[in-house]
């Protein structure tokens, strides 16, 4: 597929839940909330951060329980996809997709 990708051409994948090793390979993502709604799109490298920031908005929203959260966070497996996994399946979906937006 890098072949491919490196000769200028699109290439489109649906991958769940990648290794780490899979995943360092990946250029760009776009990750779906319930539903299908876009929850981010954008370079790979920097869906950590936008993970982090919904981590932080629901840690500091109205209904925030400990500090920790429902979150291992990513030094728990090492592997991003796994932390992603987590947040779109435990955020509410409104309010993954207005934070996108």
């Amino acid at each position: 597929v890098s072949k491919i990708a490196s000769r200028g051409t699109t290439v489109i994948m649906s991958i769940h839940q990648p290794r780490v090793d899979i995943f360092a390979k990946i250029r760009r993502v776009v990750l779906l909330a319930k539903g299908g709604h876009m929850a981010y799109i954008g370079e790979a490298e920097c869906v950590g951060e936008y993970i982090g920031g919904l981590l932080v908005a629901q840690q500091h929203g109205p209904a925030s329980g400990s500090s920790d959260g429902p979150f291992h966070g990513p030094g728990a497996s090492g592997n991003p996809a796994d932390l992603m996994l987590d947040v779109v399946t435990s955020l509410p979906r409104d309010e993954m997709v207005q934070h996108f937006r």
